[in-house]
Parts: C-alpha cells; sequence; structure tokens
C-alpha cells in the first residue's frame, strides 16, 4: 500500500511538473509573436490562463512593471498549434506568429 502511494504520488508530481512546463511554453510562444505590444516590452508579458476545454486555451496577458495591468487577450488551438490575439478592442480575432521551436513544443504538450 505505501509503495502504490508512493508511486501515485510521483506520477502525480511528474504530470503536474509536465504541464506547468506547457503552460510557461505559451507564455514563450506569446512573448516570441507578432502581438503588437505598445506600451510594454514582449519579455515582461506574462499569461494568466482563464480557461482551458480541452481544444482551446483562452489567456489574459499582463504585465509586471511597476504594478500590473492586462493588455489584452490570446487563444491557442490545440488542432493546429495556432495563437491567436483575442483581445475586446478588435472586430475579429487576428492570427499570430511565434517561434517554430515553441510551436512544436506545445503541440507535444496539448496534441
Amino acid at each position: 500500500m505505501k509503495m502504490l502511494f508512493f508511486v501515485m504520488f510521483l506520477s502525480l508530481d511528474a504530470f503536474a511538473g509536465n504541464n506547468a512546463r506547457c503552460y510557461d511554453y505559451l507564455a514563450g510562444a506569446v512573448r516570441s509573436s507578432n502581438y503588437d505590444f505598445i506600451y510594454v516590452a514582449a519579455k515582461d508579458v506574462n499569461v494568466i490562463i482563464d480557461s482551458d476545454n480541452g481544444k482551446e486555451i483562452s489567456m489574459q496577458l499582463n504585465y509586471d512593471i511597476d504594478g500590473s495591468g492586462s493588455i489584452g487577450w490570446a487563444s491557442y488551438i490545440y488542432s493546429d498549434a495556432s495563437l491567436w490575439n483575442t483581445s475586446a478592442y478588435l472586430e475579429d480575432k487576428i492570427k499570430l506568429r511565434y517561434d517554430n521551436s515553441i510551436k512544436d513544443k506545445l503541440k507535444k504538450c496539448f496534441n
């Protein structure tokens, strides 16, 4: 019984670590993208996952410079590893380009 609990604990820990890494890749994808960062440098942008329905991840983009604030929204689509600017001020969402090496990592994480 103790051995089974230990194995389950290690498995859950490994899953949580992998999941955190995948979300780090999402932040990297946004930072490397052609998102229109007007008032903040891309390197200062962080993502907060709003929702993940298994097909699409919705993220709020924030910065940490003298406080924090929202700069917009983005979505990652699992099926084609696409990244979109989905900010409210846009009439239609805009497809973003981002680093291909990150795209490959995200595909492994989420597809």
